[in-house]
């Protein structure tokens, strides 16, 4: 009687655990931790983002920083990947906190720049700094990946960017 109650459970727990993984795949995309997407103010360069759910914004690397102001609004102007020239309004200034006890914290002023990841057009709000250290100049953070996305740090490149042109 046990043994056949126990294997009543166990199936019906495997067909609710297969449901459910039905209705996951119907419901969200998938990404890997590495992805291809577009900046559209690059004449839609493609580049490999990294997508990290543990950094809570998007990151992009950005040199000669300079902040102005012009009619009372903050603006900056910097080249986006070391080689394109940009002007744009300063959406606000984070603080990020220091990586190590000997660093300081640092403000950055934050852009907002228009991206392609798979298929969906968006807004992404990236805060400026020198990336050139690191191994990926564009960083996703989670408050940036799309709502019905889900992120396989086991993958990479899942995707393609194929947004529609307006």
């Amino acid at each position: 009687m046990f043994l056949t109650l126990h294997l009543f459970l166990k199936i019906i727990f495997y067909y609710l655990i297969s449901s459910f993984m039905v209705f996951a795949q119907a419901q969200y995309k998938v990404s890997g931790w590495l992805e291809p997407i577009k900046i559209a103010e690059l004449n839609d360069l493609a580049l490999i983002a990294k997508v990290d759910t543990g950094a809570d914004y998007s990151s992009i690397h950005a040199q000669d920083i300079k902040l102005f102001e012009q009619n009372g609004q903050l603006w900056v102007h910097f080249q986006l990947l070391g080689q394109h020239a940009q002007v744009k309004k300063v959406l606000k200034m984070v603080r990020i906190k220091p990586k190590s006890p000997t660093d300081a914290a640092s403000a950055r002023p934050v852009v907002l720049l228009n991206i392609c990841f798979g298929e969906q057009k968006q807004q992404v709000a990236f805060n400026l700094t020198n990336r050139a250290h690191l191994k990926h100049l564009v960083l996703i953070g989670r408050s940036d990946i799309p709502l019905n996305w889900l992120v396989d740090p086991h993958q990479i490149e899942l995707t393609k960017p194929r947004c529609t042109t307006d």
